[in-house]
């Protein structure tokens, strides 16, 4: 019977030790992308991200909001996905137990949810533009005087 010679040894310790580092990195990039990461346990969530927010005031916003578990994984698979610059303004809805992968891809893609806005006895143009953008990023001001341009109100 052949016995096993030292390099052979040394061959079969590596080849073992490299399938194992193969099989615990996989694991590892498969968890970091596909476990659950996004609010652990509790209801759907709007979140709003205002406008000229970049990345590090984002995943600050997620995490100080509880909104994610794990921050450096958030932040690696969105540096995978080239999201880290591309950050887009808007609402998004986020559903519970959403993975990192699914959170990158909805806020890269700039799937907003649409605001319903709800008024009823509002008699002047001034309480309507507030009661607009009580929930938007505009100045009341602003949406007043549109109301109030001939113009503009003629093109509605």
């Amino acid at each position: 019977m052949d016995t096993i010679t030292k390099k052979q040894k040394i061959w079969i310790s590596l080849f073992i030790g490299g399938t194992m580092l193969f099989l615990s990195m996989t694991f590892y990039f498969y968890q970091l992308f596909f476990t659950s990461n996004v609010l652990l346990g509790k209801k759907d969530r709007v979140l709003i991200i205002p406008s000229n927010t970049d990345f590090g005031k984002l995943t600050d916003l997620l995490l100080s909001e509880q909104y994610i578990g794990d921050r450096v994984s958030f932040m690696f698979v969105a540096k995978m996905l080239n999201y880290q610059e591309k950050v887009k303004a808007g609402r998004y809805i986020l559903r519970v137990d959403m993975n990192n992968l699914q959170l990158v891809r909805l806020l890269r893609s700039g799937a907003q949810d649409p605001v319903k806005v709800t008024f009823n006895n509002v008699r002047l143009k001034k309480d309507l533009a507030a009661k607009i953008t009580r929930n938007l990023e505009i100045d009341s001001l602003e949406v007043e005087k549109l109301l109030n341009d001939p113009q503009k109100t003629a093109e509605l």
